[in-house]
């Protein structure tokens, strides 16, 4: 059904709400949002609402007034996608593309509401977890779009983040396969590293030294400068005998 624009903004001072308009276009409320919504009118129609109701604040919808709840304050707040099946957030939204929402727990908090969506469908949140979009779309609010994982598997799985695409490569940028015993695995958990490379930076860069290398450096620095790590050495017994006796 192709949406009439210029009738829904005639009709809109009539009817006085996105309930009675979709009731004379008869349509669902929220299929009529969201195409407003991709036609860059929805605000201008709350506009026109909005002064036909003699300056009363609007709400997207009527029952959010008398909102007692937050999960119906929640579901106020979101329209369907018909073509993706996506819950998208209508409410405030943050520079990172995420929908949020105030909620009262022991004070007011702000609160984003894909996590709000997940407390309210599958109860509270795991510490230590977070949840993951499976739509890739961050103004989703579906239950059935989010899952609860690791922050690793977040940052690796299901994204086209930096850490994503490296973990997903099984060569170096030199080609050395990332085999068991060709992959070194940094110990602060930065990364993997190719062993090859690794051992060819070691010969080919002066800077690098094995353990046999920096041995024999230390004992040639000793046998040169002998008398004056010794004089040293006699300087500090004496200030920390001295330390001591007082």
């Amino acid at each position: 059904m192709k949406l009439d624009i210029d009738k829904i903004i005639f009709e809109a001072p009539v009817e006085k709400s996105f309930a009675a308009l979709a009731r004379r276009f008869e349509m669902d409320v929220s299929t009529m949002r969201y195409r407003l919504m991709k036609e860059r009118k929805l605000e201008f129609v709350k506009q026109v609402i909005f002064w036909a109701t003699d300056g009363k604040r609007f709400k997207m919808k009527k029952r959010e007034m008398n909102a007692s709840s937050e999960v119906e304050k929640f579901n106020s707040r979101y329209i369907v996608n018909p073509t993706s099946n996506c819950w998208e957030w209508v409410g405030t939204i943050r520079p990172n593309g995420y929908g949020v929402m105030y909620i009262k727990k022991e004070r007011l908090k702000l609160a984003y509401a894909h996590r709000v969506a997940w407390s309210i469908f599958h109860g509270e949140l795991i510490p230590g977890m977070v949840i993951d979009h499976q739509c890739r779309n961050r103004r989703c609010v579906n239950p059935q779009h989010l899952r609860q994982v690791t922050p690793k598997v977040n940052a690796t799985e299901n994204s086209l983040s930096v850490s994503a695409v490296n973990a997903q490569k099984s060569f170096c940028k030199n080609g050395h396969e990332f085999s068991i015993e060709n992959t070194y695995h940094r110990p602060d958990g930065g990364g993997r590293c190719c062993k090859k490379c690794i051992m060819k930076r070691l010969a080919e860069n002066p800077r690098f030294e094995t353990a046999e290398q920096i041995k024999a450096r230390a004992q040639r620095y000793y046998k040169k400068n002998k008398q004056k790590i010794l004089e040293r050495c006699r300087e500090y017994r004496r200030k920390k005998k001295c330390l001591n006796m007082h």
